[in-house]
C-alpha cells in the first residue's frame, strides 16, 4: 500500500547547454525553473541520476525537481534513474514538454496518453515501462516551413517572447495545483487560454 506521504517528481524536459537556452524545445525546462524560484529550490547536479535535482516541501508535500542532464531524447534515463532512487511511485511522476501539435499557448494536462511523436516523452514511456504517468504539453505552434529541428531548436520571435512569461507563470501554478488538488484542478487553471490581451 502506498504511503499517503510519498514525495512527487516534477521534470522539465529540455537540452543542456547555453546554445538551447531559451529555445521553443527547452519550454518544459522554463517552467521548472519558475517553479524552483518559486519554491526557493536549490539544483544540485546528480551525475548519479543524470540530472540536475532539486528538493521542496509544501504544505506537508514533499516534491522533487528534474532537469535531465542528456540530450532529450535519452531523458527517459534521468527520469527513470531519480523515480527509483527517491521511490517516486508514477502516478506522482508529472512531465512537462513543449509540442508543436498544440497551437502557442495551448496547454493540455493529462494523467496519461501516447507520447505523440515527442522524442523526450517517448524515451520516458520506454524507461518507465508505461504511459501512466502525468505530462503537461505546451503548445509552441508547428513550423509554416523548413525543417522541423530548425523549428524546435530555435528561439521564440518577439511577439511569442511576450506572452511566454504568463503562460509560464501559469503552467507553473497548474503544476502545483495538480500535486494538491488533482488532475482536474489543474485542468481547470489552466483555462482561460492565454490570448496576449
Amino acid at each position: 500500500m502506498e504511503e499517503p506521504t510519498a514525495p512527487f517528481l516534477i521534470v522539465g524536459l529540455g537540452n543542456p547547454g547555453p546554445e538551447y537556452n531559451l529555445t521553443r524545445h527547452n519550454l518544459g525546462f522554463q517552467v521548472i525553473e519558475t517553479i524552483a524560484h518559486k519554491n526557493g529550490v536549490v539544483w544540485n547536479r546528480e551525475g548519479a541520476l543524470k540530472g540536475l535535482v532539486g528538493k521542496a516541501r509544501k504544505e506537508q508535500r514533499l516534491f522533487f525537481l528534474l532537469k535531465p542532464m542528456v540530450f532529450m531524447n535519452n531523458s527517459g534515463e534521468s527520469v527513470a534513474l531519480t523515480r527509483r532512487y527517491y521511490q517516486v511511485p508514477v502516478h506522482r511522476i508529472l512531465v512537462i514538454s513543449d509540442d508543436i501539435a498544440l497551437p502557442f499557448t495551448k496547454m493540455r494536462l493529462s494523467d496519461k496518453g501516447s507520447s505523440g511523436g515527442h522524442r523526450g516523452l517517448e524515451s520516458v514511456e520506454l524507461m518507465l515501462g508505461t504511459q501512466h504517468y502525468a505530462r503537461l504539453r505546451i503548445g509552441i505552434g508547428d513550423r509554416n516551413e523548413g525543417e522541423l529541428a530548425d523549428y524546435v531548436l530555435g528561439r521564440f520571435t518577439e511577439e511569442e517572447q511576450k506572452l511566454l512569461p504568463p503562460l509560464i507563470e501559469r503552467a507553473a501554478k497548474a503544476v502545483e495545483i495538480w500535486m494538491g488538488e488533482g488532475s482536474e484542478a489543474a485542468r481547470q487553471a489552466l483555462l482561460p487560454e492565454v490570448n496576449g490581451r
